[in-house]
């Protein structure tokens, strides 16, 4: 079958890795899988940006843009988010409900669309009318978890399969458990307030405070230089940037609890 997914970017984030890892799998299994990004719509004063886009129009990418996972299929980049520029297929995949509002313009013979919904995003969207709209459009629904289908059930009438997102055992594993004292607690840093970084930083601080040893291990890739997240939590730790997925592993092993201090997450991956 012809695949095509639409995805917001292709930085790191897990929800775009799990989107990665399907459309690459499936390339494996022998179907024809597309890439595209939307691109971001220049703002009314920049002229000169909006031509620019205009004759561009589709840039394709290598493979190896995405460094931070194995990925096989180039990227293309829609600067116009113009659905001609994307061929025809069986099947179209929109994921961030950004790609959901630009899918639902699509010809049908640009495939039968599904929205594969991995957060309920109205509740931390900038714009969460319209993200909050995207859910009644006219596709088929899959969600990674039960609690994303009871609530378009709940909140939009919408039936949705569930496609729990899977641990990669050949990725995360533990060779030998060492269980260490004091106790080394691990915690992922984001800039998006409802991953709830600080809160985790003031929970290690609450234990500190009570005279338990624990030792903070963070990682994240929102900033190189921790001297500023050290500053703010008024001690250091531990800290990785960006790390490989064997050193992300060695992390998970090398400790005894994570701590997940999200408001609400979409499945949560890490945890």
């Amino acid at each position: 079958m012809k695949i095509n997914f639409l995805l917001p970017h292709v930085k790191i984030s897990g929800g775009v890795k799990a989107l990665l890892e399907y459309a690459n799998r499936l390339q494996k299994m022998g179907h024809q899988v597309g890439l595209f990004v939307l691109g971001h719509t220049p703002k009314w004063y920049r002229l000169d940006k909006k031509w620019r886009a205009t004759g561009e129009g589709l840039e394709i990418l290598s493979p190896e843009t995405v460094d931070w996972m194995d990925n096989n299929i180039p990227i293309k980049v829609l600067h116009t988010n113009d659905r001609r520029l994307v061929p025809a297929a069986d099947i179209l995949i929109a994921s961030a409900w950004q790609t959901a509002e630009v899918a639902a313009r699509f010809h049908p013979e640009q495939g039968e669309k599904f929205y594969f919904i991995q957060h309920y995003e109205s509740l931390w969207s900038r714009d969460k009318n319209r993200s909050g709209k995207t859910y009644s459009l006219p596709m088929k629904k899959l969600v990674i978890s039960t609690w994303l289908k009871e609530m378009l059930i709940e909140k939009h009438n919408q039936l949705a399969e569930v496609l729990v997102t899977p641990v990669d055992r050949d990725v995360f594993f533990c060779d030998e458990k060492k269980w260490n004292s004091p106790r080394r607690v691990c915690l992922l840093h984001h800039d998006y307030d409802w991953k709830g970084y600080e809160l985790g930083i003031e929970a290690i601080r609450q234990v500190r405070a009570q005279g338990r040893e624990v030792e903070l291990v963070v990682f994240g890739e929102k900033l190189e230089d921790p001297q500023s997240l050290f500053d703010s939590a008024r001690f250091s730790f531990e800290y990785h940037y960006r790390p490989t997925r064997d050193r992300l592993r060695k992390i998970y092993t090398s400790c005894d609890i994570y701590l997940c201090p999200s408001w609400y997450e979409g499945l949560g991956m890490p945890a």
